[in-house]
C-alpha cells in the first residue's frame, strides 16, 4: 500500500464530505430552487485510487472521491443508459443548487437517467492532484455503475469538467468488461469547456496572466514546488508567501498545478482533447462567457460534434437550464444514448413431475401487449437463469415488448451437469411450459443459446407442444453426428465407450469429462441418442438461427449445411462477421434482428 496523504487532505476530503452530506440533505427544503419532483439522491463515494495504488488518509480511510447519485422517482433503470457527469473545477461541487452537477442532474433523472456527479479531486483540491489523474476517477464512476449492471454511458462535464471529460474519452480506450473492444462511454455532452483559461471564474488570472504564469514557471525550474510524490501540501502560515506558492484568485497552488492547469500549455492540451474525441459529442455554450470561444470550439467541430449557441450567459443559467436539458436530451435520443423502456424482472418457480423445484426470472415489458408471443429462453450447457446469455437477452427482448422466460433446469451449472440427461430436461421444460400458460402465455417462441437449442429442438421434438410457434436458435451447438459418425470416429467412440463403463459400475456421477459428468456424456453419444439434425427435421414450424462467423463450432465444413438440410419448416440464416459463440459482441444488433424476424413471421 501507497499512503502520504496529510492530514491537511484528510481534513479537506472530511469537510468535503460533510458539507456535500449537508447540502444534500438540506436540497429538499428547497423547491423554489430545486423544482424537479420525484428525483431522488444518495451520496454515494468511490475509491479512484491510480492502478496499483491504495490511498490511505493518516487519520484511516481511503482517499475517496465523493458523488451523488440522482435516480428517477420510479427508481434506477440499470437497462438504459447512465450518465456521469464531472463538476467545473476547482471551487465547484455537485451538491451546489446552481451547478450543473446538480440541477442538470436532476432533470436528467427525471427524464429517466441514472445520473452520478462526481465531486472531482480537482473541485476540492486540485493543488494535490495533477490534472491527468480526473481521469482515475471517470473511471472508477464508469465501473461502479458497470458494476451495478449499467452497460451504455454518457460523459458529461461542464467548464473545467467538460476538459477532463473530453481528456477522458480521447486519451482511454475505456473497454466494457462485458463487451470486449466496445467503448462503454457512447457519447459525451460538453457544457461551456473551457478554452480561454485565463478568465476562469475565481482564479484571478485576467489582469495579471503572464506575470503569474512567468513566476510560475521560474518557481517551478527550482524543483521544489512540483506535485510531490505522495501528492501532499503542507499548509500552514504563510502559504500564500514564497516562490513555490502561487496565488491566483481565491486559489492557492504550488507552482506545477498552476501550470497544468492555467498555463498555455495547458491550454493547447485541452484544444487536443476537444479535437481527439472519438465518440459523437454535443458542445453547449454560452455567449458571453469569457471562459469560452464559441469560435474555438466551432472550429473544433469534427464530424461526430455539434455546436449549440446557447445565446445568453449566466454562468448558473438560471433561465436556460430546462433547455439546456430538452436540447441535450433530444441529441442523445438521436444518437441512441436517450431513455429506454423499464423491465420488470420478477424470481418464479415450478415443481417438475418428479417434485424437483426449479427457479426462473420472468422478464416483462412496462406495457405487456397480448398480440406479441412469449419466449421461453434455455441457456447453453454451463450456463444458469442469471449468469449467462440469457439474462441479456431476456431484458433487451423485454425492452422490444416481448414477455420472457429465463428458466433454470435441473442441467443448469456444473452441479446439475453431473447428473442430468436430455429426457430429464425436456420434462423441465414441460414444466415450464405449463408455468408459462398459468401465468397467461400461451403463444411461446422456444429459444436456446449453445446447447439450449438441442434441448428446445429435443422438447418439440418430443412433446410437439402446439403453445411452441416458432424456434430461435442462437449459436446452437451442432452435436451433427449419427450414431454411426460416432462409432467411426475413433476418439468419440472411445470416450463414449468409458462413460458407458463408468456408467455401468455406478460411476456416473463421479466420472467426469471436463465439465460433463459420464452419464451425460454416455446419455449423449449412446446409440439411441438423436443428433440435433435429427430431432430438428421431427417438426414443422418457423425458425431463425443467428450464428457468429468466429465460432467454432461451426468453422467445420458443412455443420450449417446440415443443421437446416433436413429442418421442415422455414428456415432462416443470420452469420454475424466477427461474431463468437458467445455473441456478446452482438447484443443490441442481435435484439433488433430477433424483433424484425417476430414482427415479420407472426404479424
Amino acid at each position: 500500500m501507497k499512503t502520504g496523504i496529510t492530514k491537511a487532505l484528510s481534513m479537506i476530503a472530511a469537510v468535503s464530505l460533510l458539507q456535500l452530506i449537508a447540502l444534500s440533505v438540506s436540497a429538499q427544503k428547497l423547491p423554489a430552487v430545486s423544482p424537479v419532483a420525484g428525483v431522488t439522491m444518495t451520496v454515494f463515494p468511490i475509491a479512484s485510487d491510480p492502478p496499483g495504488e491504495i490511498r490511505e488518509a493518516p487519520g484511516g480511510g481511503r482517499v475517496l472521491t465523493p458523488t451523488i447519485l440522482f435516480t428517477p422517482a420510479a427508481g434506477e433503470n440499470i437497462h438504459g443508459p447512465a450518465i456521469v457527469m464531472i463538476s467545473g473545477g476547482p471551487g465547484s461541487n455537485p451538491g451546489y443548487a446552481n451547478e450543473p452537477g446538480r440541477w442538470a442532474a436532476e432533470r436528467f433523472a427525471a427524464k429517466g437517467f441514472t445520473v452520478l456527479s462526481l465531486q472531482s479531486h480537482m473541485d476540492r483540491s486540485y493543488t494535490l492532484f495533477p490534472f491527468s489523474e480526473t481521469a482515475y476517477e471517470i473511471n472508477a464512476a464508469l465501473t461502479a455503475l458497470e458494476a451495478r449492471g449499467y452497460e451504455d454511458f454518457v460523459l458529461a462535464g461542464n467548464s473545467y469538467g467538460a476538459i477532463a471529460a473530453a481528456n477522458y474519452v480521447s486519451l482511454n480506450p475505456d473497454h466494457s468488461l462485458d463487451k470486449a473492444g466496445e467503448r462503454r462511454v457512447k457519447a459525451v455532452v460538453l457544457l461551456d469547456p473551457l478554452t480561454e483559461l485565463q478568465n476562469y471564474p475565481g482564479n484571478g488570472l485576467a489582469k495579471n496572466y503572464e506575470a503569474v504564469i512567468a513566476r510560475a514557471r521560474t518557481a517551478f525550474a527550482t524543483g521544489q514546488n512540483s506535485y510531490p510524490a505522495s501528492h501532499t501540501i503542507e499548509v500552514g502560515g504563510g502559504l500564500n508567501q514564497g516562490a513555490d506558492r502561487i496565488g491566483t484568485g481565491n486559489f492557492v497552488a504550488p507552482a506545477e498545478a498552476v501550470l497544468d492547469y492555467w498555463s498555455p500549455e495547458a491550454a493547447l492540451r485541452n484544444e487536443a482533447r476537444l479535437r481527439a474525441m472519438p465518440v459523437p459529442a454535443l458542445i453547449l455554450a454560452s455567449t458571453g462567457n469569457p471562459a469560452v470561444s464559441l469560435t474555438k470550439l466551432r472550429n473544433y467541430r469534427a464530424g461526430s460534434t455539434a455546436v449549440i449557441d446557447l445565446q445568453d450567459y449566466d454562468r448558473a443559467l438560471g433561465q436556460s437550464r430546462d433547455q439546456v436539458v430538452s436540447d441535450a436530451l433530444e441529441w442523445l435520443v438521436k444518437h441512441g444514448v436517450g431513455p429506454r423502456a423499464r423491465v420488470h424482472e420478477q424470481l418464479v418457480d415450478t415443481i417438475t413431475a418428479d417434485g424437483t423445484v426449479l427457479s426462473a426470472m420472468l422478464y416483462t415489458p412496462e406495457k405487456i401487449d397480448p398480440k406479441k408471443p412469449a419466449l421461453i429462453m434455455a441457456h447453453g450447457r454451463s450456463g444458469d437463469m442469471i449468469q449467462s446469455s440469457t439474462h441479456w437477452m431476456g431484458w433487451r427482448f423485454a425492452q422490444k415488448g416481448y414477455v420472457v422466460l429465463a428458466p433454470s433446469l435441473r442441467i443448469s451449472g456444473l452441479s446439475g451437469i453431473q447428473s442430468s440427461t436430455r429426457a430429464e430436461v425436456t420434462e423441465d421444460l414441460k414444466s415450464w411450459m405449463n408455468r408459462f400458460e398459468q401465468l397467461g402465455y400461451k403463444r411461446v417462441i422456444a429459444t436456446g443459446h449453445s446447447n439450449g437449442g438441442i434441448w428446445i429442438s429435443d422438447y418439440v421434438a418430443v412433446t410437439h407442444d402446439p403453445r411452441v410457434i416458432g424456434m430461435l436458435y442462437m449459436a446452437p451447438t451442432v452435436n451433427v453426428q449419427s450414431w454411426e459418425e460416432r462409432r467411426a470416429d475413433a476418439k468419440t467412440f472411445a470416450q463414449y465407450q468409458a462413460a458407458k463403463a463408468a456408467v455401468e459400475k455406478g460411476d456416473g456421477t463421479s466420472k467426469v469429462f471436463g465439465i460433463q459428468s459420464a452419464t451425460l456424456v454416455y446419455d449423449s453419444l449412446r446409440p439411441e441418442s438423436p443428433s440435433h439434425p435429427e430431432r430438428m427435421s421431427q417438426f414443422n414450424l418457423p425458425a431463425l438461427a443467428i450464428i457468429g462467423s468466429e465460432d467454432d463450432l461451426f468453422k467445420r465444413p458443412g455443420v450449417r449445411d446440415r443443421l437446416k438440410a433436413g429442418y421442415k419448416g422455414h428456415y432462416e440464416e443470420l452469420v454475424y462477421q466477427g461474431g463468437t459463440h458467445g455473441l456478446r459482441e452482438s447484443k443490441e444488433r442481435l435484439a433488433v434482428d430477433v424483433d424484425n424476424w417476430i414482427r415479420k413471421t407472426f404479424p
